[in-house]
């Protein structure tokens, strides 16, 4: 919310606006993960990183859908509320899950590495992840009219290669 009154301030539209708020919400996903972990020996395997990260997610996407109801249930906009809704929160949910599974993964390949290798990587995993949010982001509003069935069905595909990039990430040694 702080940035969507900077980027209201500056008068940023289009992409660039789409963009900030992606990278804003993929920082702040990462960031927030990363403080509850904190220097924990919890992180043990490579696979590690994606498993905390779609965690983060999954609790990440909660609260921003709880947030995009409360003014349609306050103002009792039941109809609102069942079609965006629960498109919003399918597309939402599977969106930062899968977002954070690929950052985690990214992150997952070198794990072995040094922390200034990994700190790389995890930069360059951040901008990755918000220019397919900003894709995404962009697709759903400009087509309103199909954005459903498909975009849910992109997700699902690229769902299929993370699973598949999570065995190989799992088998990654020293």
């Amino acid at each position: 919310m702080p940035v969507q009154s900077l980027v209201t301030y500056f008068g940023i539209e289009g992409t660039e606006k789409i963009f900030i708020f992606g990278l804003a919400e993929e920082v702040i996903k990462f960031l927030t993960v990363l403080v509850v972990m904190g220097s924990s020996s919890v992180i043990d395997e490579p696979i590690d990183y994606a498993i905390y990260l779609i965690t983060g997610a999954a609790g990440f996407a909660t609260a921003e859908n709880v947030l995009f109801m409360v003014e349609p249930a306050l103002n009792q906009n039941i109809s609102f509320i069942v079609e965006t809704g629960t498109l919003r929160f399918l597309g939402a949910s599977i969106l930062h899950t899968v977002l954070a599974a690929l950052l985690g993964l990214i992150i997952g390949f070198v794990f072995y590495k040094s922390r200034w290798v990994k700190f790389r990587f995890a930069i360059a995993g951040i901008g990755i992840v918000t220019i397919l949010h900003t894709f995404f982001n962009s697709f759903i509003i400009k087509y309103v009219e199909i954005n459903g069935l498909l975009t849910l069905a992109i997700l699902w595909l690229v769902t299929l290669f993370i699973i598949a990039m999570f065995e190989r990430v799992r088998r990654v040694t020293r």
